[in-house]
């Protein structure tokens, strides 16, 4: 993956499964998408306060 569906993912804004299955992302291992997207959770949804 890029820097951007990489930061997507970090961030809590994207699932690592979305990014494969839109081609963002390459899944070399069978089932780690899914685990990314355990390890990656969020309660809280990515908000930024200041406007740029």
């Amino acid at each position: 993956m890029d820097a951007a569906a990489l930061a997507a993912l970090h961030l809590g804004g994207e699932q690592a499964s979305r990014l494969v299955a839109a081609g963002l992302a390459t899944e070399l291992t069978p089932g780690a998408a899914r685990r990314a997207d355990t390890l990656f959770r969020t309660t809280a949804e990515p908000w930024c306060p200041d406007h740029f």
